[in-house]
């Protein structure tokens, strides 16, 4: 194909994602127009969001109706006037078998990327699973989803790591007014479960000064608790001014997405701060333990290394740096996608 005779950087790509600010779709557009020369994308932001119960109803939970039809159209549409060598299909929940199909015959490559567990009913529908076999490749930061495609018709699956956003996570110096506002010893930001609920609340009774952000928490058992009443979901550089003004961050995995790693995983560490978190395999090939980051195999040892670090200032601040550092050398949103495009030119 004449797709492998050309540099990565040449290529033509049309992106099909959700691209509202603050999302890792949005994020992952701006990583791929400095990988490629020519990039286009198509939003599908006003299509699925802030919609009629209706219509909310009809796309984003029935997946049919004439906002389908429309995200549908515009793909054909922007194919045949682009010419794009490649298609990226974030998270391809709204995207026909038959528009691949018809892409497919312009000769394009299709590639689809999702960073969410497909094994969960919510991440799939039936569009999704009878395209599995039209890409010809899906790209996952979800190790175990690997196995899972190939079982269900992918013809190539390949794993990436979580990656992050320079622009956005970073070292930021908090003013005295954000301190107020984001300032804590233990810091948690993601949505509400109720295991998180209750280790936060077990946390809280220790006598930590702690805040918690995040979506969902309205629902929590506890949502009038002064740990959860004030949580709301934060994006861009309020979402790293919560990560710099904790002294430790804890980074829980998803019991409902079973996570064996998350965005925050390398989104702390990127920001220049400490992360305490679960001792995994995947956790432990991102960064070295106690090096880089810490982690903790049972609530004794994460109640340990707390109160260690929270004493001890000068190693846990050189343990966010060695982190920022193991960031900088290879996880950027960049460098991960990057990686992953020469492999799949080259093959």
């Amino acid at each position: 194909m004449n797709q492998k005779k050309k540099p990565l950087e040449m290529h033509r790509i049309l992106i099909v994602a959700p691209l509202k600010y603050g999302t890792t779709s949005f994020s992952r557009l701006k990583a791929l127009k400095n990988i490629f020369k020519a990039v286009e994308a198509i939003d599908i932001t006003p299509y699925i969001n802030n919609l009629s119960l209706w219509k909310q109803l009809l796309t984003n939970h029935m997946y049919v109706g004439g906002n389908l039809s429309c995200i549908n159209r515009e793909v054909i549409k922007r194919c045949a006037k682009f010419g794009p060598d490649m298609l990226w299909v974030d998270k391809g929940l709204y995207v026909w078998p038959q528009t691949l199909k018809d892409v497919r015959r312009r000769g394009s490559l299709l590639i689809h990327f999702s960073p969410d567990n497909h094994m969960i009913p919510s991440n799939q529908n039936s569009h999704y699973r009878n395209s599995i076999p039209l890409y010809d490749i899906h790209i996952t930061t979800k190790m175990h989803n690997v196995e899972w495609l190939l079982e269900h018709g992918a013809p190539a699956a390949k794993y990436i790591g979580n990656g992050f956003d320079p622009d956005i996570h970073r070292p930021i110096t908090l003013t005295e007014k954000e301190c107020e506002v984001f300032g804590c010893d233990v810091g948690f930001v993601g949505h509400w479960e109720p295991a998180r609920e209750e280790a936060l609340l077990w946390l809280y009774k220790k006598g930590y000064r702690m805040k918690v952000w995040g979506g969902n928490w309205e629902h929590a058992r506890h949502r009038k608790h002064p740990l959860f009443i004030g949580a709301r979901h934060l994006v861009g550089d309020e979402y790293t001014k919560a990560i710099c003004g904790a002294k430790i961050n804890l980074c829980f995995l998803s019991l409902w997405h079973k996570d064996k790693t998350t965005d925050r995983s390398v989104e702390i560490p990127a920001c220049g701060q400490f992360m305490l978190a679960e001792r995994n395999e995947e956790h432990l090939k991102f960064f070295e333990d106690g090096i880089e980051a810490e982690f903790y195999e049972n609530d004794d040892e994460m109640i340990e290394k707390i109160n260690y670090y929270l004493e001890h200032e000068d190693e846990r601040k050189a343990i966010g740096q060695f982190g920022r550092k193991r960031c900088l050398a290879g996880y950027s949103n960049e460098a991960r996608l990057r990686s992953v495009l020469q492999e799949i030119i080259q093959e």
